[in-house]
């Protein structure tokens, strides 16, 4: 039996790290990824029992994904890929074993497990609040994009964007945790979405807008009437093009949106194709783990937008897994995807809008975005146990 209080303390380091340290982040998935070891020994039987044949279809070519993908990476040889997927071992550990921790804490129940999530709620909902106001006063105060405390603020919204959907779903759904509520989880869903916008990652918003419109418009219409939701989206709407008016950043960028040329799509563009042809070279396996980039000193034919010495990837998920993985690693990928959207929990939405976001841009390789997406995905899961235990 995992003692609970260890598991959640466990969490909040992680949760708070997704916030605002990538050193927090890794010290957590590493704990996580400890403790999911130790379930894998302990109840393997029982953990595997508790699930439907669709779970384990699903689950099973996820786990064979990340075994297949970390073994690429091992094939790779001494390398600087080798060397960084080690880095990042619990990038690969923390989903594989997630459902394993999952059933331990349903084993290891206790009157108090709900008081205690409510504070770790908390705890991650203060770090987050935290990174917010750091990124506004970026944003708004100085006139950059908002990038938190993560350097870039592409990246900065993927990590935003799991905890948005997360606490909304806890808001939506009215879960009452100890001394958490569901009005803190809209009032921290609504900062993440103005920090969201003040990233000015595109893609991010759209995906952003259609959950927007899938569950949270919804659910205001359901609650308080087409006359309360009308007056909040247009107040949102209003302050949205106010911020866009005054801040100069934003404005030019979201201009270029209007044009064919923007240079943002058109090297896109050129990416996706070049990935999408080495797919086609190598459709069964692909060409390996971060071999697919385009680095512009050795292949001046992509030159006039990306600058030397920089590799360039897929900038979007699928294409870079087509073109790592091909059609085995695609397939495996989704199918652990699969796993958690059978779960119809919070976590199935994290993993809907994940792979909505990652149409245009490839964030399997930077553990600054794909940390949150595994957190999440799994917080998601464990809260799934814990409120249907009997």
């Amino acid at each position: 039996m995992i003692p609970t209080n260890l598991l959640l303390f466990s969490l909040a380091v992680y949760g708070v790290g997704c916030a605002v340290s990538q050193s927090l982040m890794s010290l957590g998935g590493t704990l996580l990824a400890a403790y999911a070891f130790w379930s894998l020994f302990t109840q393997t039987k029982k953990a595997w029992a508790s699930f439907l044949p669709s779970e384990k279809f699903a689950l099973s070519f996820g786990v064979f994904f990340l075994f297949y993908s970390l073994l690429n990476h091992v094939l790779s040889g001494p390398s600087e890929v080798f060397w960084g997927s080690l880095k990042n071992l619990p990038l690969f550990a923390v989903p594989l074993f997630s459902f394993f921790i999952s059933q331990s804490i349903a084993s290891s129940w206790d009157s108090k497990l709900k008081d205690n999530v409510g504070l770790v709620l908390i705890a991650i909902a203060a770090a987050y609040v935290v990174s917010a106001l750091k990124a506004m006063y970026q944003s708004l105060g100085i006139g950059h994009p908002a990038y938190g405390f993560f350097g870039n603020a592409i990246y900065f919204a993927y990590n935003i964007l799991p905890a948005f959907v997360f606490f909304m779903e806890l808001g939506i759904r009215k879960f009452h945790f100890g001394k958490w509520r569901p009005r803190y989880a809209f009032a921290l869903a609504g900062l993440l979405l103005l920090v969201i916008y003040l990233s000015s990652s595109r893609m991010v918003l759209l995906t952003a807008g259609f959950y927007l419109m899938l569950r949270t418009i919804p659910f205001m219409i359901r609650e308080y009437g087409w006359v309360v939701t009308l007056m909040i989206v247009s107040i949102i709407f209003f302050s949205s093009w106010e911020l866009l008016a005054n801040n100069e950043y934003l404005r030019e960028k979201w201009n270029r949106s209007k044009s064919l040329d923007d240079p943002s799509w058109k090297w896109r563009l050129v990416a996706w194709e070049h990935n999408w042809n080495l797919f086609l070279a190598n459709p069964w396996f692909g060409v390996g783990p971060e071999r697919n980039a385009i680095d512009v000193a050795t292949m001046p034919q992509y030159a006039g937008h990306w600058l030397p010495g920089f590799r360039i990837y897929a900038h979007s998920v699928y294409l870079q897994i087509l073109a790592e993985l091909g059609f085995v690693g695609i397939a495996g990928f989704l199918m652990f995807f699969a796993y958690f959207i059978s779960l119809e929990s919070i976590a199935a939405w994290v993993a809907v809008f994940f792979l909505l976001s990652g149409i245009s841009e490839n964030v399997l390789n930077n553990s600054k975005a794909l940390h949150p997406v595994y957190f999440y995905l799994f917080f998601g899961a464990y809260i799934r146990r814990m409120v249907n235990h009997k």
